[in-house]
C-alpha cells in the first residue's frame, strides 16, 4: 500500500505486515512516514518505480507464502502501534479546556 501517515499508523495498530510503496510525488513525506515501521521490521519499502510485476512475483509472492516471516513482521508492526491514541488525544483536549475555564474564572 501507499505510506500515508494514517495508513502507516493503522498498519501498526492492526499489527499488519506490509509492503509500502510511497507516492513518488510531494516532498518525500510518505517515505519518511514508513521509516520507523520499516526499521522495526514490520514493513518492506519499495519505490514506485521498482514496484513492478517482476518485483511482485519475486518478492511479494515469496513474502506472502512465508508464514513465519509474516508473523515476525506483524509482531514488529504491532510493537509500534499506539492503540490508545484517541483516548490520549481526548484527555489532552479535556485537560486543556478545563485549564482554560479555570484561568477564565480566576481572571
Amino acid at each position: 500500500c501507499r505510506s500515508g501517515a494514517g495508513t502507516v499508523c493503522e498498519l501498526a495498530v492492526a499489527g499488519t505486515a506490509s509492503v509500502l510503496v510511497p507516492l513518488p510525488i510531494g516532498n518525500g513525506e510518505q517515505k519518511l512516514n514508513a521509516r520507523e515501521l520499516v526499521a522495526a521490521g514490520g514493513a518492506v519499502l519499495v519505490s514506485d518505480a521498482e514496484f513492478t510485476k517482476s518485483y511482485i512475483s519475486e518478492n511479494v509472492i515469496n513474502l506472502l507464502t512465508d508464514q513465519h516471516k509474516i508473523e515476525k513482521m506483524s509482531q514488529a508492526a504491532a510493537s509500534l502501534g499506539q492503540r490508545d491514541a484517541a483516548q490520549i488525544m481526548a484527555r489532552r483536549i479535556i485537560d486543556e479546556v478545563s485549564t482554560r475555564r479555570r484561568a477564565g474564572q480566576e481572571g
